[in-house]
């Protein structure tokens, strides 16, 4: 059985998701799960006690997804930027939603110090697997690289989770398959796309 806690911060990361932050309050919820006020207020004081905790919940999951890919994929860096991949292009099945610390970047400006916090590390640790998958695969010959490890790992990230936004705004959840497709020839054949990525990301 789902407990109250779990489904207020199931509610509130599809309303941000799908809303952004600074749209939702905790009317939303109570209406959306079926409960006071009262009730989120119990297990979170403050909206941005909600926020952290959303953010700490979302980044245990991706982390434990990531440990999983490695486990199970070792040195195949191919594989595990495919499982990466995978995450976003779930998101094709629900359009209206974003990646959650996409959608508080874009409320960043407002959110509070700490929540700030939580979703600056989710960004740092995105890219520093990134770049130990890009590592790895060019240790391996799987992967051909233009620039440095971090550098692209940093490219990947901006251009993922800007294809949901821009996917978004414009009803074209393919932009996630599309861009995807991109990145993976690029790393397996740089020349293909007709350009170096350092120059990408300068």
């Amino acid at each position: 059985m789902v407990e109250t806690r779990d489904k207020i911060l199931d509610s509130a990361e599809h309303l941000i998701q799908s809303r952004g932050f600074s749209a939702i309050s905790y009317r939303d919820i109570s209406d959306e799960v079926g409960i006071r006020k009262a009730s989120i207020h119990y297990y979170f004081p403050t909206k941005n006690d909600l926020a952290v905790a959303v953010v700490e919940r979302y980044r245990d999951v991706l982390a434990k997804l990531m440990a999983q890919s490695y486990d199970a994929h070792g040195s195949d860096a191919l594989s595990m930027l495919d499982d990466y991949f995978g995450v976003y292009l779930s998101f094709q099945d629900q359009p209206e939603r974003i990646c959650l610390c996409g959608a508080l970047a874009g409320d960043y400006p407002v959110l509070a110090s700490d929540t700030q916090m939580s979703v600056d590390e989710f960004f740092l640790d995105h890219e520093n697997w990134l770049k130990m998958v890009l590592e790895t695969g060019e240790s391996s010959g799987q992967f051909k690289l233009s620039g440095s490890a971090g550098e692209i790992a940093s490219w990947i990230l901006v251009s993922l989770q800007g294809a949901l936004i821009v996917g978004r705004a414009t009803n074209s959840p393919q932009k996630i398959i599309e861009v995807q497709s991109l990145l993976r020839r690029s790393l397996t054949a740089p020349s293909a796309i007709g350009g170096d990525i350092q120059d990408a990301v300068a």
